[in-house]
């Protein structure tokens, strides 16, 4: 636990520590490296020193919080920088003999371990000398996705409603877990749909590419002669990958600008969606839609006329009722994207 826990629960129960804590010999303690600090790098290795000065000048203030195994034993469930600062003292004091303040007070009202999981976190939203780093509420986040912790608290799986999943998923986090962080809701939504976007249940169900991945597919499918990277000009052919319609700006800047040495280019637009997290087959199709609606803006530009020559959507879904071929790129009509407003096409209907 953190020292503002610590308050909290003193105030809330009389004599706390003499209650639901105990000193407990370090050689009769386990250490979990994967589960006694939820950071993603383990332990603060560097606060270790500075936490040997206070212990040994002020004691063990804090409690860390502690599990009783069958065996007599008792598993470190949080605080394993104090603990290695009191080992590392032992190690240097032959006389000392290293006891760690237990508190069970946690291990007599938790059931599960989803309950641990999210208290871990909780510990460690605290004092900005040891706090979550971002790269440690990503990791803690990340544990909690993968072993459903988060699932659980929500009380609906993420396929059921990818968006609001989301949603309620980021509320939790901010509100209940990291409420000290200075990292806004919208901050641990994008880490939440990182997370997603890289989830094995979503790449079951489909398909993402980086850029190169999109270029090197377009490559080897495409009947224009085409082959390349973003902005090579090959057989009169100058393509470029959008993955949202917030690539609006880079798209026509770019094409604008190729344009002037290269006036005879057809530029060409490749696609698919990049942000899948909160999205179903639905939200797949109106993602596509609003790229095309993005990209059509190049199509009938009211100054420049047409900037943009076709656009080629990346296969995305594996599997379902709206399963496409993974062997080659679709048109917007064989999506069936409304095309309304958009004249003198190609390929691209």
């Amino acid at each position: 636990m953190n020292r503002k826990m610590l308050e909290e629960l003193e105030k809330k129960i009389p004599n706390f520590k003499t209650k639901h804590c105990e000193w407990v010999d370090i050689d009769n303690m386990i250490v979990d490296e994967a589960n006694s600090q939820i950071r993603k790098n383990g332990k603060v290795a560097a606060k270790v020193p500075g936490m040997v000065i206070d212990i040994e000048q002020h004691g063990q203030q804090v409690p860390g919080c502690g599990r009783r195994l069958p065996n007599g034993q008792v598993e470190l469930k949080d605080g394993i920088t104090r603990f290695s600062a009191i080992k590392d003292i032992g190690d240097s004091n032959e006389s000392f003999h290293g006891q760690f303040l237990v508190s069970f007070y946690h291990d007599g009202i938790f059931d599960t371990n989803d309950e641990w999981i999210i208290h871990q976190a909780k510990c460690n939203d605290h004092e900005p000398s040891t706090a979550n780093t971002s790269q440690d509420i990503r990791y803690q986040i990340n544990k909690m996705y993968v072993k459903g912790t988060l699932t659980r608290m929500i009380g609906f799986k993420h396929a059921e409603d990818p968006k609001e999943w989301i949603k309620s998923a980021s509320n939790f986090l901010k509100e209940e877990v990291y409420t000290r962080s200075p990292l806004t809701k919208e901050s641990i939504k994008n880490i939440v749909k990182g997370i997603i976007n890289k989830s094995l249940p979503v790449g079951e169900r489909y398909e993402n590419y980086t850029k190169s991945e999109g270029f090197e597919f377009f490559s080897k499918v495409n009947t224009l002669g085409w082959s390349g990277t973003a902005g090579n000009v090959v057989a009169g052919h100058c393509v470029y990958a959008v993955t949202g319609a917030g690539d609006e700006k880079d798209l026509m800047g770019n094409a604008y600008r190729k344009s002037g040495d290269h006036p005879h280019a057809k530029f060409d637009v490749i696609a698919w969606v990049g942000d899948l997290s909160d999205k179903d087959d639905s939200g797949l199709a109106q993602a596509r839609q609003r790229i095309y609606d993005m990209y059509s803006k190049g199509v009938s530009h009211p100054k420049f006329g047409r900037m943009l020559n076709d656009i080629y959507f990346l296969p995305q879904i594996k599997s379902g009722p709206n399963e496409e071929d993974m062997l080659t790129f679709y048109t917007p009509r064989e999506l069936g994207i409304n095309l309304a407003g958009v004249r003198n096409l190609t390929l691209a209907i």
